[in-house]
């Protein structure tokens, strides 16, 4: 080979190693280093309901072979009656009097922590249905339908109906409704007064939807007849057979 030759290979040898270098700077590691995963500050929530007056059970378990390595705690927004302790657990247990209630585990293994949050629905159902008495009604004329339901909790997941029969009047709901104590619910409704509402019964329906991890409760108060001034019920006619 000639010395020109050799120049040319030489000065293609380089490029090709300026090349290979280039490449190499320019692509990702074959297996980068993991990132540090952040820990979710919010701790999960769990959802219960436990009639007002009756008992509620924080359970705090550990995976641990032993709580004596863990530390178990409570937290919560009304203090605990009495507790419970376990190999692996413990127990604290609330008398429900009142009408809210936040109760929290937390527990910390090897200064791991770890919590997780119950929200208590503290329910009543209706301690009294009543349907204010209606007068005597002339045909044309307006008259109110008054339902009152008495000692009722929470108020925000009661629906009032009020029925003629099987006509349904009103559906009242209170979904706005923030506070959870038990309390009173006054539902009115105007009806104009019909030939045909002789002798119909007024009645009033409650429904304390809990779901979905409470009970549907579902009760009616008294009914009242509808009376139409100058109306009387339809007789059958009877008739009299005499033998001789």
């Amino acid at each position: 080979w000639n010395m020109s030759l050799w120049a040319a290979v030489a000065n293609r040898w380089a490029t090709h190693k300026k090349i290979l270098v280039v490449r190499r700077e320019m692509s990702p590691p074959e297996h980068p280093a993991p990132r540090a995963q952040e820990k979710d500050p919010i701790a999960p929530l769990r959802k219960t309901v436990v009639k007002f007056g009756h008992f509620f059970v924080l359970n705090c378990t550990t995976d641990s072979n032993s709580s004596s390595s863990c530390d178990i705690r409570e937290r919560s927004s009304q203090n605990y009656d009495y507790n419970d302790i376990g190999p692996t657990w413990k127990t604290f247990t609330f008398i429900v009097v009142y009408w809210s209630l936040r109760a929290s585990c937390v527990v910390t293994c090897n200064n791991e922590p770890s919590s997780w949050e119950t929200i208590v629905t503290v329910y009543q159902p209706p301690e009294k249905i009543e349907l204010d008495p209606v007068p005597e009604m002339e045909v044309g004329k307006q008259y109110n339908l008054t339902c009152r339901v008495f000692g009722v909790a929470p108020i925000r997941d009661l629906t009032v109906t009020l029925l003629k029969g099987e006509e349904q009047l009103l559906v009242k709901t209170f979904e706005d409704h923030t506070h959870p104590e038990a309390g009173t619910v006054v539902v009115n409704h105007h009806i104009i007064a019909q030939k045909d509402d002789y002798s119909k019964t007024i009645t009033c329906q409650t429904s304390l939807d809990l779901g979905p991890t409470g009970p549907l409760l579902k009760n009616t108060s008294h009914g009242i007849s509808l009376w139409i001034m100058g109306e009387i019920p339809s007789i059958a006619p009877v008739l009299i057979y005499f033998t001789l």
